[in-house]
């Protein structure tokens, strides 16, 4: 057999699942294994005895395919995509390594060649390549940060607007961390939230703070996304940055419009409240005046006295002042609670919202704890960056309120509820079960004084207050109710994002 001198059986040939085909040193087909006449279309030993060059190269290719005969008669092996033919003239891409077997004199012996249809193959190469030119045509063109890591959080593409917003770091290659970017204070939350994300399989997505190009902290959103291999296992990440700075200096200007608008729309409400304070407190003063001098009068001219007579107009005297100093004190308060809200808001702080409510429990006067029975129903726990003092007065107006109502019907269970409210905001929720509310005075109670307290209290200031309070953080103060029914009063605030120092 032609090659059997080569030292190679055929029957280890014929088992092989790739085009086999032995030449001599000539080029001239010594052998050929059923797979291969099968790929190339020609019938057993049909292409025996026939050049190589004849048997499955093109026309157009035969010069390149010569100078590769050249290097294998020199001894050394060849390998690579090349284009070949089938006996029909159909043509196809085929992964070729053509090796020369030397005896031991160093007399080339014979060629082998093994090769094997990639045309699938190549087509699925150049449509990833056509697929990563176009991702990398619109990511270079978007106004959108773009980047990909690799496993150990180290940039492996970075679009233009990614390199501007993320700085320094990002131009180091075989560098930090994406992660050691982020500003200290975040870095913590930010691993713990893309931890998350990677094990439950969701998007990570976050408001943090980065170090930008020129050193400063800018305020970014994040969204990212594992990549993972065919076996699930997480070989990178792919996600978007975008600088959001300005945009939150805007949503805080927003929120301060918001407070001073809630504010002015509560101007008229004021006046509506302490009006009828200023008129009635001026002639309790003027009677009990009036009365003092008339009995100073007879004591100084030396009239008779009447003790009892007498004692009725001290009581007189002391009735009209007390009812002055009611009105003085109760326009006092609520000139003292507008300054208050009026004023620029204290610092914020990062807190849970359970523990905001839990603390406030401990300020309610002792009357109130006393009234009722209050338990926290937490459903979630989420976070909140607010002024803890103002939400505590929010959380004690409302529940005072509640309890009041609660204590009216006989006593009862007042429930606070925390969990999830619309997306990007913690809720708060609050009972009621007063008399309930009809639909007018619920489209009024936030716009005024609203008065729903039969005692004559002041449960219209607190809910003005609180809603207010609730607007200045950029959040919402809700009413819900029936005639009737229970009311609940819903406060929704944002949950908690880091802020530009």
């Amino acid at each position: 057999m032609p090659y059997g001198h080569a030292g190679i059986p055929a029957k280890v040939l014929e088992l092989i699942e790739e085009a086999v085909i032995v030449t001599d040193a000539e080029g001239i087909v010594t052998y050929m294994n059923p797979f291969a006449e099968r790929l190339y279309g020609w019938g057993p030993g049909e292409a025996t005895g026939r050049g190589v060059l004849e048997v499955n190269v093109p026309d157009i290719l035969r010069e390149q395919a010569s100078q590769i005969m050249e290097t294998l008669r020199a001894g050394r092996s060849w390998s690579g995509t090349f284009l070949v033919q089938r006996r029909d003239g159909t043509r196809f891409t085929a992964a070729v390594t053509n090796s020369p077997l030397i005896d031991e004199q160093g007399r080339l012996r014979a060629i082998i060649g093994i090769s094997r249809d990639v045309t699938e193959s190549e087509r699925a190469a150049e449509a990833v390549r056509t697929s990563e030119a176009r991702f990398r045509t619109i990511a270079d063109q978007s106004p959108t940060g773009i980047f990909e890591t690799d496993l150990e959080g180290r940039y492996v593409y970075l679009n233009g607007v990614a390199q501007n917003t993320l700085g320094p770091v990002a131009s180091i290659p075989e560098g930090p961390r994406w992660h050691d970017s982020i500003h200290p204070e975040d870095r913590q939350r930010v691993q713990r939230e893309w931890r998350r994300a990677d094990s439950t399989g969701e998007v990570f997505a976050s408001e943090f703070r980065l170090r930008g190009p020129d050193g400063r902290s800018i305020l970014a959103q994040v969204r990212a996304a594992a990549l993972r291999d065919r076996y699930r296992r997480i070989v990178g990440h792919v996600g978007v940055v975008v600088d959001i700075t300005r945009n939150e200096a805007l949503r805080t200007q927003l929120a301060l419009a918001s407070r001073l608008a809630a504010i002015g729309a509560h101007v008229a409400g004021v006046a509506d409240q302490v009006a009828p304070l200023v008129p009635g407190s001026i002639p309790n003063r003027v009677t009990a005046l009036e009365v003092a001098r008339l009995a100073r009068k007879r004591l100084q001219t030396g009239a008779p006295l009447d003790p009892v007579t007498e004692l009725l107009v001290v009581e007189e005297v002391i009735k009209a002042l007390e009812k002055a100093e009611e009105g003085a004190r109760r326009i006092t308060q609520i000139v003292k609670e507008m300054r208050r809200i009026g004023k620029t808001a204290p610092g914020r702080i990062q807190v849970r919202l359970y523990d905001v409510v839990n603390q406030a429990l401990h300020w309610l006067p002792e009357e109130v704890s006393r009234s009722a029975a209050i338990e926290i129903d937490r459903r979630t726990d989420p976070e909140i960056t607010v002024a803890a003092g103002q939400i505590e007065q929010v959380v004690v107006n409302l529940v005072t309120s509640a309890v009041r109502a609660t204590a009216r019907k006989g006593g009862g269970k007042v429930v606070v509820r925390i969990g999830s409210g619309s997306p990007g905001m913690a809720t708060l929720e609050v009972d009621d079960p007063g008399s309930g509310i009809d639909l007018v005075a619920r489209d009024a109670i936030l716009q005024s004084f609203f008065k729903d307290d039969p005692d004559g209290g002041d449960a219209g200031l607190g809910l003005v207050v609180s809603h207010v309070i609730v607007a200045a953080h950029g959040g919402t103060l809700s009413v819900s109710s029936g005639k009737g029914d229970v009311s609940t009063v819903r406060v929704e605030l944002p949950v908690a994002g880091p802020t530009v120092p």
